[in-house]
């Protein structure tokens, strides 16, 4: 029994949390014949799961990183395990880690994730807050089991499996949407890419969308490069930073689609103006190692 009051005699052996309890036994026998253990009590508390993404201008911060909570996500989104008030995982005063499994209801994906405990402002481990590793979610239908991505549809339900007490276990919606059917790539190029809409006018369109194929092997995007017409670069698209819809690295002879992959800025930030600019695209063949580029004319108008 936890309990912060002492009752002697009561046939109850009144504990703390963290206290240790040692056992030891000597054979009334045989003097030499003697053993001793320890057992640690942990009190056993109700936490709390959230999921989060990261926002540059959330209202949660943690291990300097922001944070914010929600209650859907999005196609493309990298989401967080956010764990509070589970005091009785953090069992020693280094940061505790244990593994949970998010999944998704419709396409039965399942990732595992490491969650570890975030230190306070002094970098003590004693907070019984915990978050994961993020979690990236891709359009795809079917389930990849352990590609560290989980692949959902919009429509699909996350949660979590969790081995603890919790007071909820979270389920969110995945809302977003497979904006066009996959399409297969019939040309010859090593790599190909078309930008629409193209012309772009600044006062019509919300979405610039780049779909790239391959007639050779499984590729992946390195960078995109932007010219001016003069053929000045004016920035680069680090291949990283791009969500692909279905699947990536992208197949021979498939198209794949990227949406609002250029934020029509430049390298300092700076809204680009109307005009005709180059689009370099530059591909690696995950199989060969073989590296591509190719390069088309695309137009802004403000």
């Amino acid at each position: 029994i936890i309990s912060d009051t002492v009752i002697t005699n009561d046939g109850i052996l009144e504990v703390h949390d963290r206290d240790h309890l040692f056992v030891s036994y000597q054979d009334p026998m045989d003097s030499t014949d003697q053993a001793s253990d320890t057992a640690l009590v942990v009190e056993n508390t109700e936490g709390t799961i959230e999921f989060l993404v990261r926002n540059e201008k959330g209202t949660i911060k943690i291990q300097d990183e922001y944070f914010t909570k929600i209650d859907s996500a999005q196609l493309g989104d990298t989401i967080f395990v956010y764990i509070t008030g589970e005091k009785d995982r953090d069992l020693t005063s280094q940061q505790d880690k244990f593994p949970i499994v998010v999944f998704d209801y419709e396409t039965t994906d399942e990732e595992t994730l490491t969650v570890s405990e975030v230190p306070d402002s002094l970098q003590s481990y004693d907070t019984g807050e915990f978050i994961s590793n993020g979690l990236k979610i891709v359009a795809s239908s079917t389930p990849v089991f352990g590609d560290s991505l989980l692949e959902a549809f919009a429509g699909s339900r996350i949660s979590v499996k969790y081995d603890g007490t919790i007071s909820r276990i979270p389920i969110i919606k995945v809302y977003g949407k497979l904006p066009i059917p996959i399409e297969p790539y019939a040309g010859i190029r090593s790599i190909d890419f078309d930008i629409a809409p193209n012309p772009y006018y600044g006062n019509r369109h919300d979405v610039l969308r780049i779909r790239v194929a391959s007639s050779v092997d499984y590729l992946t995007v390195e960078k995109i490069e932007i010219y001016n017409f003069a053929g000045q670069k004016i920035t680069e698209i680090d291949g990283s930073q791009l969500e692909f819809y279905y699947s990536y690295p992208i197949p021979a002879e498939q198209y794949s689609y990227a949406d609002s992959w250029w934020n029509l800025m430049d390298q300092n930030s700076v809204p680009v103006s109307s005009g005709t600019y180059w689009v370099k695209v530059l591909g690696n063949s995950v199989n060969t190692n073989k590296h591509f580029s190719e390069i088309k004319k695309f137009v802004i108008v403000r």
